[in-house]
């Protein structure tokens, strides 16, 4: 779908709590392509040992225990998915959901690095 950042990002009405707001394009979007885009021309990409990729998981993890922490006391969260109102069953297929779809793309970025990348040739000849 071509066209679904597009529609993420100018999505018209009025902005409620259960909306994307305006300003989260940057967030969702273009700070996710800018990171790739970057990672994948660094020319000093190390290749990541499948071992650590455990390292993708803390940060995810606490922020989604402090979400629902903070929605089961106040009630707020800020994707409607995780809404504890809407039953156990949901909330956990969506955070097994969150998970897996989080261990895809980790091990996607580590697949990645072992792409061989050309050299610059430029750089073998002056030096």
């Amino acid at each position: 779908m071509p066209t679904a950042p597009a529609a993420f990002c100018v999505q018209a009405g009025p902005i409620r709590r259960e909306t994307r707001e305006p300003r989260t394009c940057p967030l969702h979007i273009v700070f996710p392509a800018l990171a790739l885009v970057d990672w994948l021309v660094a020319p000093d990409r190390p290749r990541l040992p499948w071992r650590e990729l455990w390292v993708v998981f803390p940060y995810p993890v606490l922020w989604l225990a402090v979400v629902l922490v903070r929605g089961a006391v106040d009630g707020w969260v800020p994707y409607g998915f995780l809404l504890p109102e809407r039953g156990a069953g949901s909330l956990v297929a969506h955070v097994v959901g969150l998970l897996v779809a989080l261990t895809a793309a980790g091990a996607l970025v580590w697949g990645m690095s072992r792409i061989p990348r050309g050299t610059d040739s430029g750089a073998r000849r002056a030096g």
